[in-house]
C-alpha cells in the first residue's frame, strides 16, 4: 500500500480505536443508541467545520461562525413568526447567508483585508443585529410545521445527521471533482503563483466564504428546528469546537491542505469525547481546556521549523 493510502485510512482507524476503547471502559458505549446521539450532536459543529474547510484551504480563517449560527437562526425564526411559509423563510435565510459570506469574502479577496480582522468585525456586527432582530429576547413558539421537521427520522437518523452526511458528500465532490476544489488548494498553497497561472484568486476566496456562511445557515436551520427556538447567543462555544475539529482533522491553517474524511472523523471524535464526559460526570468547562490544547498542539505540529513538525 502506498503512503497516501495509509494516510487515507488513518483518521477512521483512530476513530474506531477510540470508540472501541470507550466501549471497553464505559458500559454506556456498548449500546447502539448512544452512537446515534453522538452523530446528532456532532452534526452541528461538523457541518460548520466542513464550511470552514473551504476557507482554511484558501489560507484564510473565519472566526465569526458562532455569531453567524445565532444570527441566521434568529433571522429564520423571525421570518417564521411573521407568517412567512417555512420553505420561503428557509430560502431567504440561506440566501442571506450566501450574501454575508460573499461580502466578507470580497473584503478579504479584493480589498485585501486581513481575514481575522474582517471576520471578528463581522461577528461583532452580527451579534448586534441578532439582538436588534429579536428585540433582546430568544424567539419562542415557532410554527408547528417547522418544528415538526425534527421528528422526521428515516432509518433512525436525525435531521442534522442526514444534512451532515449530504453536505460531507457534496464537499468531497466539490474538492475532488471540480476545478473550484483545485482552486481552493492552489490559492492556499501560493496565491501569487495561482494568480499568475490564471486562477481567479478573489472569486475563489469569495466563494469559499460564501460556502462557509451557507453551511452555517444550514446548521442554524436544523439546530433551530431541533430545539424549537432561536437563542441569541451560542452557549456551546461552537467557534472553539469548529477550530478544534479542523485542527484535529489535519487541516493546515496556512492553507492548501485538508480533506473531508479526517474532518468528519474529528467531529465524531470530539462529539464522542463530550458524550464520555457527560457519562463520567466531568464538569463541562474541562472540555474547553481540552479543545484549546488540541488546537494548540495540532497547529504546533504544522509550523515549519518547529521540532514537533516532521520534515
Amino acid at each position: 500500500m502506498r503512503e497516501t493510502g495509509k494516510r487515507r485510512w488513518a483518521a477512521p482507524a483512530v476513530l474506531g480505536a477510540a470508540f472501541l476503547l470507550a466501549a471497553l471502559c464505559i458500559p454506556s458505549f456498548r449500546h447502539p443508541k448512544i452512537y446515534l446521539t453522538i452523530l446528532k450532536n456532532g452534526a452541528y459543529n461538523g457541518i460548520m467545520a466542513l464550511g470552514l474547510l473551504f476557507v482554511l484551504l484558501c489560507g484564510e480563517i473565519d472566526l465569526s461562525v458562532s455569531a453567524q449560527l445565532s444570527f441566521f437562526g434568529v433571522l429564520c425564526a423571525v421570518l417564521l413568526k411573521k407568517g412567512v411559509p417555512v420553505l420561503l423563510a428557509a430560502l431567504i435565510m440561506l440566501a442571506a447567508a450566501v450574501l454575508v459570506g460573499f461580502l466578507v469574502g470580497a473584503a478579504v479577496g479584493r480589498l485585501r483585508v486581513n481575514s481575522v480582522i474582517a471576520t471578528i468585525a463581522l461577528g461583532v456586527a452580527l451579534e448586534g443585529l441578532t439582538y436588534i432582530l429579536a428585540d433582546g429576547m430568544p424567539v419562542y413558539n415557532l410554527p408547528e410545521q417547522f418544528t415538526a421537521l425534527a421528528s422526521w427520522k428515516p432509518l433512525h437518523l436525525s435531521q442534522p445527521t442526514i444534512a451532515w452526511f449530504l453536505l460531507a458528500l457534496f464537499t468531497a465532490l466539490v474538492l475532488r471533482q471540480t476545478y473550484w476544489g483545485r482552486f481552493f488548494c492552489a490559492v492556499g498553497r501560493n496565491p501569487l503563483a495561482a494568480e499568475r497561472a490564471g486562477v481567479p484568486v478573489a472569486r475563489t476566496k469569495e466563494s469559499a466564504f460564501a460556502l462557509c456562511s451557507l453551511y452555517c445557515g444550514v446548521c442554524a436551520l436544523v439546530y433551530t428546528a431541533q430545539i424549537g427556538l432561536a437563542p441569541l447567543r451560542d452557549s456551546s462555544n461552537a467557534g472553539v469546537s469548529v477550530l478544534a475539529i479542523a485542527a484535529l482533522g489535519g487541516v493546515s491553517f496556512s492553507g492548501g491542505r485538508g480533506r473531508v474524511v479526517p474532518v468528519f472523523c474529528a467531529a465524531l471524535l470530539l462529539s464522542g469525547l463530550s458524550s464520555a464526559f457527560i457519562v463520567l460526570r466531568v464538569p463541562s468547562y474541562y472540555q474547553n481546556c481540552i479543545k484549546g490544547a488540541i488546537i494548540f498542539f495540532a497547529i504546533l505540529t504544522k509550523i515549519p521549523g518547529s521540532k514537533f513538525c516532521p520534515p
